[in-house]
């Protein structure tokens, strides 16, 4: 998932119109995406053991844990999957420790280049080994944002958005 900051702010400005009372969290921008990362994976596999890297000094494991099981009810529950499904575990680690995360890390450094500089030739080389990247913010394709895949790669051929917008996404 990729958001554009400028457009993050637009949704948190939105959402305090509806609710003057909403004060933006970091935290509520990181589980939605995450929510919508995961939205329709955790429902077909034995069990699911993901992991986050740590932000910060508070654990939020459970409030993630409770992120994707909202995500994957709401999902099953509009998809008619009665079955119970599996359990998730859900922890935080450091990059450091967890090879997993590094690898992330490596990846989503890759697209900041993309996104901030305009450089594709990382993300060119690592892109056989990526199933989606979805830029939300990308609207050719309807409110749910560009899906760029193996047909359609991301590169800067591939990219709409004009100069001035790179250097603020994430």
């Amino acid at each position: 998932m990729v958001r554009n900051k400028p457009s993050a702010i637009e949704v948190v400005n939105n959402w305090q119109k509806i609710n003057p009372d909403y004060r933006y969290s970091e935290n509520h921008l990181y589980d939605g995406l995450a929510r919508s990362l995961l939205f329709d994976k955790l429902h077909t596999g034995e069990s699911y053991n993901v992991v986050f890297a740590k932000r910060g000094a508070s654990d939020r494991s459970a409030a993630l844990k409770t992120a994707l099981e909202n995500a994957r009810t709401k999902y099953c529950t509009t998809h008619g999957i009665s079955a119970c499904p599996p359990p998730v575990v859900v922890s935080a680690a450091s990059s450091m420790v967890n090879s997993g995360l590094q690898a992330a890390d490596y990846f989503l450094w890759a697209l900041q280049m993309f996104y901030e500089r305009g450089e594709d030739r990382f993300i060119s080389m690592l892109w056989p080994k990526v199933e989606c990247v979805r830029d939300l913010d990308d609207q050719r394709d309807g409110d749910g944002g560009v899906h760029y895949t193996q047909k359609r790669p991301l590169n800067a051929a591939s990219y709409s958005r004009n100069a001035e917008d790179m250097g603020s996404s994430e």
